[in-house]
């Protein structure tokens, strides 16, 4: 026989003895190249669940990516712009939608004026206090009938047996932002219907915002300061 013929059965040999077909190895899903469908399957999922993760991680990146990004473009609102000097026609306005009726500037420790009203001789204890804004109060309605936003304004607040009117008007200048009034009206609809009424107009300070001290004269208020 020649020597590379013999050579080459010795070589064959030599790789056949690697994988014998009697052992159990054979048995191995991975033998031969082959793989398990199942495995494939987990594979392939795996690869794309952290694929998908990956691109909601990268969008919500590039999402709060855009929020944060400040806007090249002119202020709406400057520094300031609440403040007496800067808007003196916007300071005192009626900047409590809470209430009825309510008027407070634009800074953050103003002092609030407000309206309460009750009816008397009702045999209802406590007496039925308007102040807040409630549906449980009942009222007919309640609405601006004009209002610029600015200078003035006119409200109507109906009751079942009388109307309560409120008018307030301002007046730029000084340094606190003008000057401004308060009419309060209480009209029965009915006029030979007595309604006994009492009204409050007050001032406060929310919080700890300092203290409202009266001036009297003769006995009678004459401001607050």
């Amino acid at each position: 026989m020649p020597k590379n013929e013999l050579r080459n059965r010795i070589k064959t040999k030599q790789r056949g003895s690697l994988i014998d077909d009697n052992d159990d190895n054979t048995k191995w899903p991975y033998a031969h190249g082959k793989m398990d469908p199942y495995a494939k399957f987990i594979g392939i999922s795996v690869l794309i669940i952290v694929t998908i993760l990956l691109a909601v991680f990268r969008h919500k990146q590039y999402l709060s990516d855009i929020i944060v990004t400040p806007l090249d473009s002119p202020r709406i609102i400057l520094d300031n712009s609440s403040s007496p000097d800067v808007n003196p026609e916007k300071f005192w306005g009626t900047y409590r939608p809470q209430a009825y009726f309510g008027i407070k500037s634009r800074h953050k420790t103003s002092p609030v004026f407000g309206l309460m009203w009750m009816i008397q001789l009702t045999n209802r204890m406590p007496p039925p206090l308007r102040h807040w804004c409630d549906q449980g109060d009942d009222l007919e309605g309640y609405v601006w009938q004009m209002h610029d936003g600015v200078n003035f304004g006119v409200q109507e607040i109906r009751e079942k047996l009388y109307t309560v009117k409120t008018e307030f008007v301002k007046q730029a200048g000084g340094k606190h932002g003008g000057d401004w009034s308060a009419r309060i009206s209480f009209i029965p609809k009915d006029p030979s219907t007595s309604v006994v009424l009492s009204g409050f107009f007050y001032a406060a300070l929310d919080e700890d915002n300092g203290k409202l001290e009266p001036v009297l004269n003769s006995g009678r208020l004459r401001s607050i300061q």
